[in-house]
């Protein structure tokens, strides 16, 4: 028997009437719902599309601890009146590391931190040139980096997202799917559009809106 993928919001929504939340009742409007057809199906993805959004997210994940730790350390020496310049990357760890020569006791506490920073960052890299190593093998990622404004990582995000054009019916749906139209809410003579969803793919969402400030700068 082949296992289908269902929405969560949906099943969340039919299992919310139960009056008591037990295993036993999750189950039975599990099987209800399972009964008379009332879910939709979601697409499950491939496992290479899973891998290659596991990249991205990883590289996305160490850079933030970057600029966390870089934050931190720049909060700390500001503390004892020690103010880094401004600076990124090596410029940023020569400035620390000049400021901390007369502070032995603050050194014992920033360097460390410095040098998370700097292995983190490393490592960031790394992943970095492997997503786009991996993104010039692809047809569809070459494609989409043709684009003023997209790189290596809207374009994986935003083709892993897809993965299949054949999953849409028609080009105007994608833009709905991803997240880039706004909610509608409409109720007798009241109709408006409040806000854009933020629950679709967050990186392909967000690399793209990156795309469009940079283009349009």
């Amino acid at each position: 028997m082949p296992a289908i993928c269902i929405d969560a919001r949906h099943a969340k929504a039919a299992l919310d009437m139960a009056a008591n939340k037990t295993d036993a009742n999750d189950a039975d409007g599990l099987a209800h719902l399972a009964e008379v057809g009332f879910f939709r199906e979601v697409r499950v993805k491939g496992f290479d599309s899973m891998l290659t959004r596991t990249l991205v997210a990883a590289r996305t994940r160490l850079v933030r601890i970057t600029t966390e730790l870089s934050n931190q350390i720049r909060g700390i020496m500001k503390t004892f009146g020690l103010l880094v310049p401004a600076g990124k990357g090596t410029t940023f760890e020569k400035n620390v590391r000049r400021l901390l020569i007369d502070h032995e006791e603050l050194a014992l506490i920033v360097l460390p931190m410095l040098e998370a920073w700097r292995g983190i960052r490393i490592r960031a890299a790394e992943l970095g040139r492997q997503l786009v190593a991996d993104a010039r093998q692809s047809q569809a990622c070459r494609m989409l980096m043709s684009i003023p404004g997209i790189g290596a990582i809207a374009a994986t995000s935003f083709a892993t997202a897809i993965e299949d054009p054949g999953n849409f019916k028609t080009s105007r749906s994608v833009g709905a799917w991803i997240g880039l139209t706004t909610r509608r809410y409409q109720s007798g003579e009241v109709d408006y559009r409040p806000y854009i969803p933020t629950r679709r793919p967050p990186f392909a969402r967000a690399s793209l809106r990156s795309g469009v400030g940079y283009s349009d700068a």
